[in-house]
């Protein structure tokens, strides 16, 4: 008698511990696959014109009404700017703005930049070519514009106190001359107005 009830104990307690470790597993498996589902999930495009030029399934025009390329001043690149008009023959959806395509030896990156977002970059930027010289070098100042698409333009002075203009989106940094930033204002300037 003893025997069993020993058995039968210890059976109790084995089915418990196979409860808790089958909870343990099950909420294991669980986040496991709410995390996949979260990785694979295709991200939300940041501005209009790449929403735009995601969709497929359509006919899509694009219109370049511009470009100007800017070459690299330290370390190789180069980057193109584009103002470019996206529509749907027949439909009246259109996306304006311009594209930002970074090359380097390590691959190229295309960043957008809605014309609704322009007129913030354009301020920027000429807010940057006349503050850069009154900075202090000595204190390795960074001043940049980062758009919704997390394209980062702007100036910063080196760890050799040398003024260098930077457009920077992902793994790819181009870095310009600083007289290529008031370049840049002026050729965003002038897109901007063709795209109205």
């Amino acid at each position: 008698m003893l025997g069993t009830l020993y058995d039968i104990t210890r059976k109790i307690k084995f089915r418990q511990f196979e409860r808790r470790n089958m909870k343990k597993m099950l909420m294991l498996a669980a986040l496991t696959l709410s995390a996949v589902a979260v990785a694979q999930a295709a991200p939300t495009p940041a501005t209009k014109l790449e929403s735009f030029q995601a969709q497929s399934g359509i006919l899509t025009l694009r219109e370049t009404l511009g470009t100007r390329a800017f070459s690299a001043s330290l370390g190789g690149g180069e980057v193109t700017v584009e103002a470019v008009r996206l529509s749907q023959p027949g439909n009246n959806q259109t996306a304006l703005g311009v594209v930002f395509s970074l090359l380097k030896e390590r691959g190229s990156e295309v960043v957008f930049v809605d014309y609704e977002e322009l007129q913030g970059l354009i301020d920027a930027l000429g807010y940057i070519y006349t503050k850069s010289p009154s900075l202090n070098p000595a204190l390795s100042p960074e001043l940049t514009f980062t758009s919704k698409a997390r394209l980062k333009v702007g100036f910063l002075v080196s760890a050799q106190q040398k003024p260098i203009g930077l457009v920077q989106s992902g793994i790819n940094t181009v870095f310009i001359a600083p007289m290529d930033i008031a370049f840049m204002h002026d050729v965003l300037v002038d897109f901007k107005s063709r795209l109205k």
